[in-house]
């Protein structure tokens, strides 16, 4: 009976360009082994696009790295995401660490940990378009 918000900059232009009846995964880190796993017992022979909603960012990538990997059916380096992950976020702290009070510095080093955790989660966040906008597909209700 709750309502979960998912919030994010980059990806929701890419979730808003959802063509009807199309599926659109959430891929993070901390749940690439998740939605690779979806993925391939899901899509058939369709394809797949990978979309970084910044290709800019570093972090985002590696993860799209990793998941192509798991994809092809290949075993990625999960130190090396991890340590490219890490390595963005001191990119972001050249550019505005010195722009933010300290509290929200904190927070943002404790998230990078959190996000960094590669397959922490065992959660899919697929979504499917419709009329109404993009519904999170539950169990039962998958393609």
């Amino acid at each position: 009976g709750r309502v979960v918000v998912f919030c994010t900059v980059n990806g929701t232009r890419v979730l808003a360009a959802t063509p009807l009846g199309a599926t659109a995964i959430g891929c993070a880190a901390v749940n690439v082994g998740a939605s690779a796993s979806w993925i391939l017992a899901s899509r058939g022979s369709g394809p797949v696009h990978l979309v970084c909603t910044d290709p800019g960012a570093d972090e985002d990538v590696a993860c799209a790295g990793h998941l192509a990997a798991m994809l092809r059916g290949e075993v990625p380096d999960s130190v090396a995401t991890r340590r490219a992950i890490v390595a963005a976020a001191r990119v972001h702290e050249r550019r505005w660490r010195a722009n933010v009070p300290a509290d929200m510095w904190r927070g943002f080093v404790a998230d990078v940990d959190v996000c960094a955790r590669i397959d922490a989660v065992p959660v899919v966040l697929a979504c499917t378009r419709d009329e109404r906008g993009l519904i999170v597909m539950r169990k039962g209700t998958m393609p």
